[in-house]
């Protein structure tokens, strides 16, 4: 533990007195140190084994027992020697990080500099002079404060004397720009008030709760200052405070900060106090800048906020400006345009009005106390133009402006409130359909026709939200890309074939002349080649304009110069192509995108492993080749290829628009066509003639082989040859069980991530058969539970009316079967590894994954887990397979393009296999969570203004990029090693999802006044669409299976387009999320239950057949047909009388009935005698509660708000006599219907927790797991009047019996209860509860413990024949005295 000190700046006076000793409890010895937490000596001693510390300060007396068990903020007060002096007030904090205690000791008066220069802070003490017989007063300074810095004035300073505050600044000080003192001074008397609490007898003065005082100072050069000191009080709890003491926390604050997030630069003119001469104050708001106003606006006040320079004019606008503005509210702002007579479009007159937002908002955690008023100046769209043509813009409202862009400057654009849509069009086209700007993170592809409808541009539109997180910025880029990677110009064009060649000239041009006919015509097909060419420069990135209608869009491409161009092949397909450009040469196009981006075109020199598959004919004929199915006829000369004997060739596609399928014939030995499997390793023969011509497809480095002989070892030879040597590392790594516990800062246990194994299943082969059979359940698990018993060599059990006998030493089935066993056991967690010279293999698989929610008020205990597989099949719930083959080391080097090293490090082949799993979340989980992951990611102590700041400038830089630099930005972010991915397969996952809005979220710090977006959004979210449509249960929420396959790619690249699948997979699902809410019954899954079983029921049906597995295989049909119908049509009427019950009891406004209504219906019997019982009580105690809750609800409010609570809890009262037994109804039908559908439905298993959550006492930190702790806990929150309380925490328990009953004495840090549960409830109900400060010393005698009230004689025994455990828990009430004597109130630091 240590002890650290609040300390104030070096500037104080030597006149102020310094700690003399302050007693750290880390050593027995430490230096003395200066401090700022009082202007008198202290002294601390600490006594560790009680946990206390003594406190001693000259002049006063000591403060005694300190206790330092638990992280707090405490004020103490210490009583003078001298009667007429006051009381001397301090304030001691503790704090506990990982079981190490920091306790800080200050004055109760703390001042916080919010303005943008630092403060200087002093007072004024009197002097006497007695030579000339004269008053003076002399200056004293604590020192400077600088900006979001914090000062603690010393306790008798802030006790005595009155506070000046002013700005300061380094190059200032002695100048006449300098600042005087503030015209008043901070005296905290002045923010006292006077009141009469209802609680105590005499007049006592209290602290007001928030107050604001207006300071103002002044230099020689006529200037004012003015900024505010905002008072927050909190009331002293020192035992012996008269209630006048500095318990404050100031805060110096400018009266109205303006904040300017326009990418554009702006002003701000303020007309105040403008007087004949002098100009209105102008401030300058840079983009991102926070500035603050400095004059006293309290008045409405005229205001010109002035954007210099937008679109070549001037906007400006007008507004009154006052400290009083309503705060809250998002108002637009019109701005008008200088220059009327700038044009617009199509000759009209040129836009003149703009719209803008403004938010008016006050100081976060000082609403009500007119705090600093805060202005932001934000836009609702930035539209950005990166195509590099002239585009006009308009909203697809009636009469809306069009406004025109040809550069990236962003377009400041406001859609109206019932259309959130824009149009877009080229000069002279017409407009494209509308499209939605609203929904941020959204793709798509916009076009615009021409008048004649001949031609059509394609534009990509994103919508991202801005870091700032208040603007939406619309990009506009061209559909289609071209990079061009190579070491040389290139020509490209849009091409509309009307044949598929594999080299070819334009139209009209004539054929060599000293070609053949025969080489002519094949090679010169008629194309016709669309606008002119456009040249694109090595690095270069252009856009690409294909004006067809026709899909897909084709290009061709060409050397300069060059007559000869390539093969036309597809630009809106993402692939790879191989594109000879003349007889020598060959370039590779590679299309990627298009899944939520644009079409990259990237134009590089070839690589190994570009073209289709290497072709060898090693036997002696020739063989024919030909692209697409050919269906017995002779193929196309153009399109086909001949190989001879003993040659080889390496394939591309001639026509790389057509159908990307290889045939193979052989036409003088009548092999009719055959499809060319290469894409994988595998092989095969084709007989003709008594004779076989065998195929061979494996991978040579990069390169993949088709391979044909007549020769069967030749054959083998190349499949030894892909078969890779043996391994030279192998590791494997097995874990049964693994845990990872999620625990927040407050040592809160959060979430639980297991691994699991799988139940171990055992298998009879009965000799003389070859099939194994399972055994049953309850033989399983008497042979599971001997297997593992080391003294065990053999079982002797009953089972179904037989004897039975197992030899398990050699794992034989005895009597009355003859046959070996077999036990099947996966681990939790597996993991191999094995590597050699040229290739790796990675197997990892988890068996059984688990997610618990181990929040103390879950609503779904268990957030994630797999769902059971069927009989049939058996797999793990993740299971992954990645083999990489590395290049060769001399292939390596010597495959090289144009003096660059082929980049591709190996192939790749991966299968990821993801079983069926459950997902069942409430509001307070995610949103603890995600309070968990936001405060591990936290970095640094960044300002908030500094890191919006920040974030407006990449937002900037994000709209203003240009093509080329957005493009080399994607394309960075899709680099990475590239690797010939070989197979890559994730298979489809399908998840039954469940949501509710119950649960209470659980921050690290509630009072952190910084709040994450992903939580706001959460919470925004939820609390927007409602309680009752956001809940869902048990919806089937499908996506589907990605594969890729032969293709090179990044690693970038490829999680990038695997996210982009899956979101894309997750929205068109949406319909799913509709039409599965509770509140109509989830229609969707009644539909999916009925079509199971009609189809069991149809599958099952065999009329012809009537042996004995039909009549098995009939009634299992019949009964899974009952259970789904009947099960399904259960369950929609359980989910809508429960979502009625919901709505019903939110109009209680009853709380804790509200709380208990959750727990009896979230409550799952797993026998319909339960359920019925459970109905019953379920609307017993909403009808009880009715009746009784007219007179407990005026007489709770009573107690509570006095007259004004009385008519409050009347008004509940009859609320409830109303409302509650129709809740209770529908409550009980719900319980009812959901018993009847579990009875039916085999599949309806409840998961319960892999333990139960972790006990974890905040000032101690994290312990080990302990099952009686948790069990203790379990037990507190399963009690019917249980209310979470961060310092109601859970001590110690004992189970006793009583007259033949089961009960519990249960002790936590605040309250002794005996508890009891009755048979028919899943809840304890208490029999009495006294606080643990009425308690006086517990009395123990042998098996009897009694417990004497204070002041009231009152006594209650324990009594327990188990006399060791009654001493334990004896000893047990006793340290709990001993901690509620140090337990004190607090108050909360700021």
């Amino acid at each position: 533990m240590e002890v650290k000190e609040k300390n104030i700046p070096a500037q104080r006076s030597s006149a102020d007195n310094a700690v003399k000793t302050l007693a750290a409890l880390v050593s027995p010895v430490s230096s003395p140190t200066t401090s700022g937490i009082a202007t008198l000596p202290l002294e601390v001693k600490a006594e560790l084994k009680r946990q206390q510390l003594h406190l001693a300060v000259d002049g006063y007396h000591p403060i005694a027992s300190i206790s330092f068990r638990k992280p707090q903020s405490k004020d103490f007060s210490a009583k003078p020697l001298n009667q007429r002096d006051k009381c001397l007030c301090l304030r001691v904090s503790t704090q506990s990080k990982h079981g190490r205690r920091h306790v800080s000791i200050y004055s109760p008066l703390k001042i916080k500099n919010q303005l943008s220069q630092p403060i200087q802070v002093s007072y004024q003490e009197l002097t006497h002079d007695v030579q000339l017989n004269r008053h003076g007063s002399t200056r004293h300074i604590l020192g400077k404060v600088e900006p979001d810095g914090t000062m603690n004035i010393p306790s008798a300073v802030a006790l005595q004397k009155k506070l000046q505050v002013k700005p300061v600044a380094e190059d200032s000080v002695g100048s006449a720009s300098d600042y005087g003192d503030s015209t008043e001074p901070l005296w905290w008397k002045d923010h006292l008030k006077i009141k009469k609490e209802t609680s105590r007898s005499s007049v006592a003065r209290k602290l007001s709760p928030s107050s604001t005082q207006l300071l103002t100072c002044s230099n020689l050069l006529m200037q004012s200052f003015t900024f505010k000191a905002v008072w927050v009080s909190h009331s002293c709890q020192a035992d012996d405070c008269t209630g006048i003491c500095p318990s404050f926390y100031v805060s110096i604050e400018p009266v109205i900060r303006v904040s300017n997030f326009l990418p554009f630069l702006a002003t701000l003119n303020i007309h105040a106090n403008v007087s004949v001469g002098h100009s209105p104050s102008s401030y300058t708001l840079e983009p991102g800048q926070n500035v603050q106003v400095v004059e006293s606006i309290n008045v409405p006040t005229k205001c010109t906020f002035v954007i210099p320079s937008y679109q070549g004019s001037a906007w400006q606008a007008s507004f009154d400006l006052h400290d009083r503005m309503p705060e809250g509210r998002m108002a637009p702002l019109l701005l008008s345009s200088f220059d009327s007579e700038r044009p617009g479009s199509e000759g009209h007159t040129g836009r003149h009005s703009l719209t803008i937002l403004t938010n008016v908002s006050r100081s976060v955690g000082y609403k009500g106390s007119q705090g600093q008023l805060r202005i932001t100046f934000f836009s609702a769209y930035w539209i950005s133009n990166s195509t590099g043509l002239t585009l006009q813009f308009k909203s697809s409202g009636i009469g809306s402006n069009t406004f025109e862009s040809s550069d990236p400057s962003p377009i400041l654009f406001m859609a109206s409130a019932l259309q959130n849509k824009l149009k877009l069009r080229i000069p002279g086209s017409n407009w494209s359909k509308s499209f939605a700007v609203d929904a941020a993170g959204t793709a798509g592809s916009v076009s615009s026709q021409s008048r004649d409808g001949r031609h059509k541009h394609r534009f990509m539109v994103e919508t991202t939200l801005s870091n700032t997180q208040l603007t939406k910025i619309i990009n506009i880029f061209p559909l289609f890309v071209v990079l061009n990677k190579t070491q040389e110009a290139i020509m490209f064009k849009e091409t509309t074939p009307k044949g598929a060649p594999r080299l070819a000239r334009e139209v009209g041009e004539a054929p060599q002349a000293n070609a053949s006919e025969d080489e002519a015509e094949p090679i010169v097909p008629m194309i016709s080649v669309k606008n002119s060419w456009t040249e694109i420069l090595p690095e270069q990135v252009l856009p690409f304009w294909p004006t067809s209608l026709k899909k897909p869009q084709s290009m061709v491409v060409k050397r300069v110069g060059s007559e000869v161009f390539s093969s036309p092949f597809p630009v809106s397909i993402p692939q790879r192509t191989l594109l000879p450009i003349d007889n020598q040469a060959a370039i590779t196009a590679d299309v990627s995108g298009g899944l939520g981006t644009e079409f990259f075109i990237t134009l590089r020199p070839y690589h190994l492993g570009d073209c289709v598959v290497r072709l060898e004919n090693l036997t002696q004929h020739s063989l024919c080749f030909t692209q697409g199915s050919q269906s017995g006829t002779e193929p196309e000369a153009s399109c086909s290829l001949t190989i001879d004997s003993c040659k080889s060739w390496l394939y591309f596609w001639p026509n790389p628009r057509g159908e990307r399928q290889l045939y193979w014939y052989a036409p003088q030995l009548k092999i009719k066509p055959q499809l060319a499997k290469f894409t994988e390793d595998c092989c095969g023969e084709i007989k003709y003639e008594e004779k076989s011509i065998h195929w061979q497809s494996y991978g040579d480095t990069l390169q993949r082989v088709l391979t044909f002989s007549e020769s069967v070892q030749f054959q083998t030879i190349i499949h030894k040859k892909s078969q890779r040597e043996q391994a030279d590392m192998f590791m494997f790594i097995a874990l049964e069980y693994a845990f990872l516990s999620f625990i927040n800062k407050n040592s809160l246990e959060i979430a639980v991530l297991s691994i699991n194994q799988s139940p171990s299943n055992w298998f009879v082969k009965i000799d003389g058969q070859e099939k194994w059979f399972p055994l049953g359940l309850k033989l399983s698990a008497a042979v599971e539970a001997a297997y593992c018993d080391p003294c065990k060599d053999k079982l002797e059990v009953t089972y179904q009316r037989k004897e039975i006998k197992i030899d398990l030493s050699e794992l034989r089935f005895v009597e009355p079967l003859h046959g070996d066993l077999r036990r099947d056991s996966f681990p939790g967690l597996k993991f191999q590894y094995q590597r050699s010279e040229l290739s790796m293999v990675i197997q990892a698989s988890i068996n059984h994954m688990q997610l618990d929610n181990q929040l103390p008020d879950a609503f779904y205990p268990v957030a994630f887990h797999p769902l059971a597989p069927r009989k049939s099949s058996r797999r793990p719930c993740i299971q992954v397979f990645i083999k990489k083959h590395f290049p060769l080391a001399a292939g390596a080097d010597a495959y090289k393009s144009n003096g660059q090293r082929n980049t591709v490090v190996g192939t790749v082949r991966v299968d990821v296999d993801l079983q069926h799993c459950a997902l069942r979340i409430d509001k307070g989980f995610t949103l603890s969570f995600l309070d968990f992951i936001t405060d591990c990611r936290k970095s640094g102590d960044d300002h908030p203004d500094t890191l919006m700041k920040s974030y407006h400038e990449l937002d900037i830089d994000y709209a203003m990029r240009n093509l080329a630099e957005d493009t080399m930005e994607k394309m960075n972010k899709l680099s990475g090693a590239k690797v010939y991915m070989e197979y890559l397969r994730f298979s489809n996952i399908q998840i039954k999802l469940s949501f509710s809005m119950g649960g209470n979220a659980h921050l690290t710090d509630v009072g952190n006044t910084q709040s994450t977006f992903g939580g706001d959004v959460v919470d925004f979210l939820f609390r927007s669409i409602g309680m009752t449509l956001t809940e869902v249960t048990d919806i089937d929420f499908s996506l589907s299976e990605f594969t890729v396959t032969c293709t090179v790619v990044t690693t970038g690249q490829m999680s990038s387009d695997l996210i982009t699948f899956y979101k894309s997979q997750a929205i068109s699902q949406g319909y799913v999320f509709v039409l599965g809410l509770d509140i109509i019954g989830n229609p969707l899954g009644l539909a999916k239950d009925v079509r199971k079983g009609l189809k069991d029921f149809f599958a099952s049906a065999d009329p012809l057949n009537f042996n004995n597995e039909s009549h098995k295989s009939l009634a299992q049909g019949i009964r899974s047909a009952y259970g789904s119908i009947v099960g399904g049509v259960c369950g929609t009427g359980s989910k809508i009388t429960e979502s009625v019950g919901r709505g019903l009891n939110l109009l209680t406004f009853d709380r804790s009935f509200q709380k208990a209504r959750g727990r009896r219906v979230k409550s799952q019997p797993s026998h319909l005698a339960e359920s019925l019982l459970l109905s019953g009580k379920t609307f017993g105690y909403a009808f009880g509660s009715g009746v009784t809750g007219v007179v407990t609800q005026p007489k709770k409010g009573a107690q509570r708000q006095g007259a004004t609570g009385f008519f409050k809890g009347v008004g509940k009262g009859v609320i409830g006599i109303l409302i509650k037994p129709a809740g209770g109804v529908f409550d009980s039908i719900s319980v009812l219907l959901g018993g009847l559908r579990r009875a039916t439905q085999s599949d309806m298993n409840e998961v319960e927790r892999v333990r139960l959550p972790r006990h974890t006492i905040p000032f101690e930190g994290v312990t080990k797991y302990h099952p009686y702790l948790s069990k203790g806990v379990s037990i507190l929150h399963t009690t019917t009047n249980y209310t979470y309380f961060s310092d109601d925490v859970y001590w110690s328990h004992m189970m006793l019996t009583i007259e033949r009953k089961k009960f519990v004495i249960l002790a936590t840090t605040k309250r002794l209860e005996l508890l009891h549960l009755p048979w028919y409830s899943t809840f304890y109900r208490p029999v009495w509860s006294v606080l643990v400060e009425d308690l006086c010393k517990p009395e123990h005698s042998p098996g009897v413990i009694t417990l004497v009230m204070n002041g009231q004689g009152e006594r209650k025994t324990l009594e327990s024949d188990d006399h060791e455990t009654l001493e334990w828990f004896f000893r047990r009430l006793k340290s709990l005295r001993s901690y509620s004597k140090a337990t004190y109130k607090t108050s909360p630091e700021q």
